[in-house]
C-alpha cells in the first residue's frame, strides 16, 4: 500500500499564533517533516510513503486556492494508482476542507479513495501531545479499514467531516447539535 501524506500546517506542525512564543523559546516544534520521520521511523509504516507540502499555515488562514492545491494534490495522485491519502492539517477548519473535497471530487473517485483529515490541538513534539494518536489512528484507518471518501480522524475516532464541529474551549471534536 502506498499513502500520499499532505501536509497543510496548522497546530500539529506549530503553525498556530498560541504557540508562536514557546516555539521560539524551546525550538520544540515539528515540521512536515519531522511528521514525515515518526511516520516512517517511529510508526516503522511498512508501506510506501510521500510528503507533499500543500501549505504551511494555521488553518483558520487557509483559503479556497489552498484547498485547491489539496484537490490538485490527490488527483495527481490518482492518476498514479494511489488511493490513501493522508491530510495533517489545522483543527479549526479541517470540517470545510473535508466538506470542500466531497464536494469538489468526482463521485468515481471519492468510491475509490480513501482520504484522512487530521491534526492535533497540541503541536507534535509537545509533551502531552494527542497529535502521535491522532497520526496513529489515522494510518491505522488506511492501512486497515480503508473508509472510502473523505473522512477527519481525531481523538481516535472517524468522523463524516459534515457532521461535526471543534469545540474550541474543550478542546474536542463533537456532533453537530441538530436544529
Amino acid at each position: 500500500m502506498k499513502i500520499v501524506h499532505i501536509a497543510a500546517g496548522g497546530t500539529i506542525e506549530g503553525y498556530a499564533p498560541e504557540y508562536k512564543e514557546i516555539g521560539k523559546l524551546a525550538g520544540i516544534f515539528a515540521d512536515a517533516s519531522d511528521i514525515s520521520k515518526y511516520i516512517t521511523e517511529s510508526f516503522r509504516f511498512g508501506g510506501k510513503y510521500t510528503l507533499e507540502i500543500a501549505c504551511k499555515k494555521d488553518s483558520r488562514k487557509i483559503n479556497k486556492s489552498d484547498r485547491e492545491k489539496i484537490l490538485k494534490i490527490i488527483l495527481k495522485h490518482y492518476k498514479k494508482n494511489v488511493r490513501h491519502f493522508l491530510i495533517t492539517h489545522g483543527t479549526y477548519t479541517m470540517p470545510e476542507t473535508g466538506i470542500f473535497l466531497l464536494k469538489k471530487l468526482p463521485k468515481e473517485i471519492k468510491e475509490n479513495v480513501s482520504i484522512v483529515i487530521t491534526g492535533s490541538m497540541y503541536p507534535l513534539n509537545l509533551i502531552g501531545s494527542d497529535a502521535l494518536l491522532n497520526i496513529g489512528a489515522s494510518i491505522s484507518s488506511l492501512y486497515n479499514t480503508h473508509p472510502s471518501g473523505v473522512i477527519v480522524c481525531m481523538h481516535g475516532k472517524n468522523w463524516d467531516p459534515l457532521t461535526i464541529r471543534k469545540d474550541a474551549d474543550k478542546l474536542i471534536f463533537e456532533e453537530k447539535a441538530i436544529g
